[in-house]
């Protein structure tokens, strides 16, 4: 079943979260995370990254071929929600957020990065975030990894409790 990306749920997202502390956590996340390592340095290694995501005791979908993690699925209000990490070239990424409700036909998310964005310019007083966009560096350390992962997780959830207060319950 294909779903359609709602977007009266993305604007509902976008409110509740614009709300919160959401936009200020991601920068801080990402401050945390700016060192860039050398293309020519070492690898990132999915299957020691999937090791992480395990360890950490989440649900997690390992798509190889997409260079795609997903993780964490929880059911909330009659929606899936998960956070993603995808693995772009030169071991660059695009952290996620999606949540889908499969009885409707619906989906809504974000890359974590458009979501602080858009929040922002919603949040009172609003919070512009400018070039160069702000996002997680991986400094071709695994090490960092083991440290990035969890706090990515952790950012992801404090989305989930956004949502789990302000989107409509469940027919």
């Amino acid at each position: 079943m294909h779903l359609i990306r709602d977007l009266e749920s993305r604007e509902h997202l976008l409110s509740i979260v614009a709300a919160s502390d959401y936009v200020r956590n991601y920068l801080r996340f990402c401050e945390k995370y700016a060192t860039m390592g050398d293309i020519d340095g070492p690898r990132f290694s999915m299957d020691e990254a999937a090791e992480i995501f395990r360890s950490c005791g989440v649900s997690l979908k390992w798509h190889k071929k997409f260079r795609v993690f997903e993780f964490d699925h929880e059911k909330i209000c009659g929606w899936t929600w998960f956070g993603s990490l995808v693995v772009q070239r030169y071991d660059t990424f695009e952290p996620m957020m999606k949540g889908e409700d499969p009885q409707a036909g619906k989906s809504t998310g974000s890359t974590l990065l458009g979501l602080a964005i858009d929040a922002g310019k919603r949040h009172d007083p609003p919070i512009i975030i400018g070039a160069p966009a702000p996002r997680p560096q991986f400094d071709g350390n695994m090490d960092t990894m083991r440290r990035m992962i969890p706090d990515l997780i952790a950012l992801v959830r404090s989305i989930k409790d956004v949502i789990r207060q302000g989107w409509p319950p469940a027919p």
